[in-house]
């Protein structure tokens, strides 16, 4: 099921308030393409699995890991092995919310790691990125994962889809992030670091 983008700005705003909108939407867009249900399965074959409610996608998604897959599931495609560290079961990585929580949790352990090994907060949002596409801070550079985020955060929303939203009374500035969310600024990507392990 595809969530429509003015759904997905109100339950990021809910349930990631923690993670600009527009990074955690760049991340769900390469991700799933904003599809609740959907189902990655990393290593060879690499499938795409369908399913046509949560109930479908959950049994699926089980299927797949008792055989010994590791898939990716839902919007933020939360990886299988990381369910339990996130207190997840595989039926409730299909609730957007939860799943929307889960990838931003990801992404701000991800920054805050990056933050103490980083010179600036650019270089380390595209560690984190690295981080949540690989568990790595310069894979997702090598791999092209970074670069695709940034360029979907540089994607325009269509104006059919998502309402313009004034900014609050306290931003003045227009930005419409609140205090204490990192932002994604969309300048060409540094050089990568040599290679460290979380």
């Amino acid at each position: 099921m595809i969530l429509p983008l003015p759904i997905y700005l109100s339950l990021a705003a809910t349930c990631a308030p923690h993670v600009a909108p527009n990074v955690l939407q760049a991340i769900i867009q390469v991700e799933s393409g904003f599809d609740t249900l959907a189902i990655g399965v990393n290593g060879k074959p690499r499938l795409q699995v369908r399913a046509s409610s949560p109930q479908e996608a959950a049994i699926r998604a089980r299927a797949l890991i008792k055989q010994g897959r590791s898939v990716d599931l839902g919007l933020g495609q939360i990886n299988s092995a990381n369910l339990d560290r996130l207190g997840l079961t595989v039926e409730q990585v299909f609730e957007p919310c939860l799943n929307l929580t889960a990838a931003g949790r990801i992404l701000a352990d991800g920054y805050a790691w990056a933050r103490q090994r980083q010179s600036d907060d650019q270089a380390g949002l595209r560690a984190a990125l690295s981080i949540y596409n690989t568990g790595s801070p310069t894979r997702g550079l090598h791999n092209g994962y970074v670069a695709k985020v940034l360029r979907a955060a540089q994607q325009p929303v269509d104006a059919q889809q998502a309402p313009r939203q004034e900014p609050a009374s306290w931003d003045v500035f227009g930005r419409g992030q609140p205090p204490g969310v990192f932002l994604i600024t969309l300048s060409a990507p540094q050089p990568a670091v040599a290679a460290e392990t979380p």
